[in-house]
């Protein structure tokens, strides 16, 4: 069975993205950052469509959680086949209105968590 990882994959379009993956018979490893209630209702819809999809908890912001979290999947799945980086947030205010630490976070999870997923996840595929 094919493996697919996916950021934010709890709501929205990512949660839509991991429920198509399982209709066609795909693995769903989905992560989520702070949403436990989005989580749990996900992981509920998941494996009522394939028992081996899996909610982990994971800030992609920090590089030693996006690793530790693709090897936990690779503990449970002999490869992966596709990651998809789907995590992302917003502060819903107007540019004059955004504080920098909110822009900064903004940054790290959209441009640095895209650059720690594939780096974590490519080493694997690559083997």
């Amino acid at each position: 069975m094919p493996t697919v990882l996916i950021t934010g994959g709890t709501r929205g379009i990512g949660l839509a993205l991991g429920k198509a993956f399982a209709q066609k018979g795909w693995s769903v490893e989905a992560c989520y950052h702070r949403d436990e209630a989005s989580a749990s209702t996900a992981l509920k819809e998941l494996q009522s469509l394939d028992p081996t999809c899996q909610v982990t908890r994971c800030d992609v912001r920090k590089p030693v959680e996006v690793e530790t979290w693709v090897n936990e999947v690779l503990g449970r799945h002999d490869t992966i086949e596709c990651g998809i980086h789907n995590a992302g947030i917003t502060h819903n205010a107007r540019i004059l209105n955004t504080e920098e630490s909110q822009w900064d976070e903004t940054l790290e999870t959209h441009v640095k968590g895209a650059f720690n997923f594939s780096q974590a996840l490519l080493i694997p595929m690559i083997r």
